[in-house]
């Protein structure tokens, strides 16, 4: 190792040994374990992280301040060994899996982490304005400038077959998309509108679907794989944030204040991580739409550990979030529940049944009388079959329905946040893997 890979990868090894807590306080739920990625250089400026599976990738400038390029470091989070991806002039960054995007000169560039392989997503030698990449799974997708409007196109990385338009401007602006499978949310400038977000689904004829339906102004869109979460301003004039799920088919109020802003939402999964502005400051919460839904009268947002830096450009990726915290790149891991499933056999007779069971418990301790729903997949949507109990220690069983036809299902807990004496006990939600019924 050199010696700044030895220093960083103590720092995190430190941070992780002051912050972990017995097993019994970290079942509060909000609890978090944190480290320091290249916190303790000196003479840079850091921007844009972003995290996926174990990577982590931050743009870094040495020529400080705000004068020289930003190029790419990642930092592998198994390891704590940080290395530069690109030494390239980027303008925007973003990560899925192996795969890291970024504008260079104009084009589109992706780069495999792992590998160091290189696709040349553009290459037009920046002819065209081609800028803010997204990418997720084997789609890139990317802003484009033009005379008239602001366009939204994607291209397929997997195959690399030719670049496609995802949305026309048709004179209005087309900005900041933000993909997930085959969905892109994008903020369209429509003439007679404030912005709007609208959703356009890769391969599919039917025409984007307005999500905010023409009110107000909303802007900063993040997509998931159920939900789409984004700002708006509330009847006080405070920036909050509103959701979009998939699952349940409503855009529903997320975080909000009367006093606070609300602002630059990103999803994963059933969480809308985002940044609280206040007169001391901005800090980073995790709102959890299931723990909302299971307990309304009761919601409120997880906190990041609270610092008294401003903590900036979060970016959630399942239990890991990265995030400025007084310029320099932090990361955060979840302490999420744990819902397990046994395997079920891999066929079963037409009109059997599968038998679901496992356990839900937070940070090895169980949630005895946990309350879990039962769900299936069809029609793209995960839907409630229903609602059990879980026993004294933590377990439960069931017997699906007799099936006829190939079905997913899945356990879900829906976190807890209830009174306490003078607290409030707290868990994220969780769900199980899935478990396949395939009748033959």
């Amino acid at each position: 190792m050199t010696g700044r890979t030895v220093r960083l990868a103590t720092a995190l090894a430190l941070a992780a040994a002051i912050l972990t807590t017995p097993a019994a306080a970290l079942a509060n739920g909000w609890v978090m374990e944190r480290g320091l990625l290249g916190g303790l250089f000196a003479n840079a400026e850091w921007a844009s992280p972003d995290v996926s599976g174990h990577w982590a990738v931050f743009m870094v400038r040495t020529d400080v301040p705000g004068l020289g390029p930003y190029r790419i470091d990642k930092v592998d989070l198994r390891t704590g060994e940080q290395s530069t991806v690109t030494n390239d002039e980027v303008g925007h960054i973003a990560l899925d899996g192996d795969w890291v995007v970024y504008d260079v000169d104009g084009d589109i560039r992706a780069r495999n982490l792992a590998t160091g392989a290189v696709k040349k997503v553009t290459n037009d030698g920046g002819a065209v304005a081609e800028s803010e990449p997204t990418i997720s799974g084997k789609y890139v997708v990317w802003e484009v400038e033009n005379d008239l409007d602001t366009e939204v196109w994607g291209r397929d990385i997997s195959t690399m077959h030719p670049k496609f338009l995802i949305a026309d401007g048709n004179g209005s602006q087309l900005l900041i998309p933000q993909v997930s499978g085959n969905r892109v949310a994008y903020r369209s400038e429509l003439t007679g509108f404030d912005g709007q977000i609208m959703v356009k689904t890769i391969g599919s004829s039917a025409a984007a679907v307005n999500l905010t339906g023409g009110t107000g102004d909303n802007f900063s869109p993040s997509i998931g794989d159920h939900l789409v979460a984004w700002t708006t301003v509330n009847a006080s004039g405070k920036y909050m944030i509103r959701y979009h799920d998939y699952d349940t088919g409503q855009t529903l109020d997320g975080p909000t204040s009367t006093t606070f802003d609300m602002a630059d939402p990103r999803v994963s999964g059933d969480r809308i991580l985002y940044h609280a502005a206040n007169p001391g400051g901005t800090a980073m919460y995790v709102f959890d739409v299931r723990t909302w839904r299971a307990s309304p009268g009761l919601a409120l947002s997880f906190p990041l550990p609270d610092t008294s830096a401003d903590e900036l450009a979060g970016r959630i990726s399942g239990t890991s979030c990265v995030y400025l915290n007084g310029g320099y790149p932090t990361w955060a891991t979840l302490a999420v529940p744990k819902v397990t499933v046994g395997s079920v056999p891999t066929r079963i007779r037409h009109h059997g049944h599968i038998h679901l069971s496992g356990t839900v418990s937070d940070q090895g301790i169980r949630i005895g009388k946990a309350r879990l729903r039962i769900e299936k997949y069809s029609g793209g949507r995960w839907l409630l079959v229903r609602t059990i109990t879980a026993s004294s220690n933590g377990s439960y069983s069931y017997q699906t329905p007799t099936l006829h036809a190939k079905t997913k299902f899945r356990v879900a807990y829906d976190g807890m946040l209830v009174p306490l004496g003078a607290g409030i006990s707290q868990h994220f939600s969780a769900v199980s893997a899935v478990r396949t019924g395939w009748p033959y």
